[in-house]
């Protein structure tokens, strides 16, 4: 651990681990790719088809997350992690922003379900919502003022 380092302040992290973060990103989701590369059908057998649900293709997109992870755990020790993962507690949003997240989240899953025992509500949800969001801005999507009215590139 290195004890001169804060890695609990923004500027704490030392640039000469950038390259060490790097190597081990890439060493990490190469190796992943590079082995269902050279030994498909063994890792396929093992794993299961390479898809989003296997658990070495969630290795590999993770690769950066976890290559932090180790880097501040090794030259940080609990102090570093503690000051690390402190950050995902921080709010630093409105509450407005937050509820757009959840809306987003929610219409993520009516279009690509993570649970898919809902799929016979998911016009009607999505209709209710378009018909909800046409009438509170009513006003201006049918202001004939408002609108751009020029054609792009018309005439030549």
């Amino acid at each position: 651990m290195d004890a001169t380092f804060k890695f609990d302040q923004p500027d704490g992290i030392p640039i000469r681990l950038v390259l060490p973060f790097f190597v081990l990103t890439f060493g990490i989701a190469w190796g992943v790719f590079g082995a269902f590369f050279l030994a498909p059908t063994v890792l396929s057998n093992l794993f299961g088809e390479v898809s989003a649900a296997n658990p070495l293709f969630v290795l590999a997109v993770y690769s950066p997350a976890i290559a932090a992870l180790l880097l501040v755990a090794r030259h940080g020790g609990r102090t570093g992690m503690t000051g690390f993962l402190s950050r995902i507690l921080l709010w630093r949003a409105s509450l407005r922003w937050w509820l757009f997240l959840l809306l987003a989240f929610f219409q993520f899953q009516l279009n690509n379900p993570l649970w898919p025992d809902a799929q016979p509500w998911d016009t009607v949800l999505l209709v209710l919502a378009a018909m909800g969001l046409v009438w509170v801005q009513r006003d201006r999507m049918f202001d004939i003022s408002a609108g751009h009215k020029a054609v792009i590139g018309w005439p030549p």
